[in-house]
């Protein structure tokens, strides 16, 4: 349950994220790329983080 609330409340950062990289890169497949990067590294990080 807690998973679910994780991933619906990152969304919407990692959405603007990809809207302001679109503008910045001109590429939307570049800025999904990285926005998903940015979203994995920040989701192992916090894992890493809940483990200590």
């Amino acid at each position: 349950m807690d998973e679910h609330k994780i991933f619906k409340t990152a969304a919407i950062p990692i959405v603007l994220l990809i809207i302001g990289l679109k503008h910045y890169t001109q590429n939307l497949v570049v800025s999904i790329a990285v926005g998903i990067g940015i979203y994995v590294i920040s989701y192992f990080i916090d894992k890493h983080i809940k483990k200590r």
